[in-house]
């Protein structure tokens, strides 16, 4: 076959080929294998940030793991720790919803050399108050447990604190009494998210054996209360309950932060917490108008130097 032969039966299979219909393919699908979830275990979950090295962790709870935010000076540590429980929250959309609490008092701490972890509780639901506050203390409790063995925090200078019901379910915990916690604050603490610490109904009458007033602008003082009546009854029998027991089983220091327009129910409720006869609470009345929990906490101007003297004064001793 000569060249000019050979040359057209290719141009004839190459006209062929262009006008033959094309084959339609159909589209071309990659099907992505299913993503395995990241295992969700206990410890950091982001980087840290300015100031006093910021962090967002996953720390244990009663039954899960729970959203915390974790504070602490530069360097290694060991630094002692203050575990702080806020108010709530009532529902799991109100959760969602907390955004960084207790910042002002976790940095508080943490400028001072403390850790400060605030471990937000599951929520506590429309059921039982003491059942409530107690699954509150349950999830502070395993949040403690498991951050005391964390290389950077001392074990045995732990400090126990909350705003509302995480005051009094960081008096739960310290009724416990767990190992290497020296002391417990209790900023407005209340029953129920939300609900004024002042509800007459829900407070008791007492003596005030001691009142320790000041803040910011009031020097602190010690001095005898004025003689009062005799204790009467608690209203409601939740919060009597809880009083009488935590004021029995409580052997550490406490202090209880109230705003001062919510003095007369607060110093009513320490007296009925000290006369079940352990460890007598000290309340600090702060020159503010309020009576939500949030407003306490939030404002270390007023209660900075009472809480300076508190956490000073402690026996920094292992228990």
């Amino acid at each position: 076959m000569n060249f000019r032969v050979l040359t057209g039966i290719l141009a004839l299979a190459l006209v062929a080929g262009c006008s033959a219909p094309t084959a339609k393919l159909p589209p071309r699908y990659f099907p992505m294998a299913p993503v395995a979830e990241t295992p969700r275990t206990a410890g950091p979950i982001d980087g840290e940030s300015t100031p006093y090295r910021q962090q967002h962790w996953l720390v244990p709870g009663a039954t899960g793991l729970l959203s915390a935010t974790l504070y602490r000076p530069d360097g290694p540590g060991p630094f002692p720790l203050v575990l702080l429980c806020p108010d709530g929250p009532a529902d799991a959309a109100t959760a969602r919803r907390l955004d960084d609490p207790l910042r002002p008092a976790a940095r508080w701490f943490a400028a001072r050399g403390y850790a400060a972890l605030v471990a937000v509780p599951r929520p506590l639901g429309s059921g039982d108050a003491a059942q409530g506050i107690e699954a509150a203390a349950d999830d502070l409790d395993a949040a403690y447990g498991y951050m005391r063995g964390q290389g950077f925090v001392d074990a045995g200078r732990i400090i126990l604190a909350g705003e509302g019901t995480g005051g009094f379910a960081a008096l739960g915990l310290a009724a416990r009494q767990p190992t290497g916690v020296m002391a417990a604050i209790n900023f407005g603490g209340q029953l129920r998210p939300d609900v004024p610490a002042a509800s007459p109904d829900a407070l008791a009458a007492g003596d005030g054996e001691v009142d320790l007033s000041g803040g910011a602008s009031t020097p602190l003082q010690l001095a005898p209360a004025a003689a009062k009546p005799a204790a009467q009854p608690v209203a409601d029998p939740v919060l009597a309950g809880l009083l009488a027991r935590y004021g029995k089983t409580i052997h550490r220091p406490a202090l209880w932060l109230y705003a001062q327009s919510d003095a007369g129910p607060a110093q009513r409720m320490v007296a009925s917490f000290n006369h079940a006869g352990s460890a007598p609470a000290r309340l600090v009345e702060l020159p503010m108008v309020g009576s939500t929990a949030a407003m306490v906490a939030d404002q270390p101007s007023l209660w900075s130097e009472a809480v300076a003297r508190f956490v000073d004064g402690l026996r920094a001793t292992r228990s």
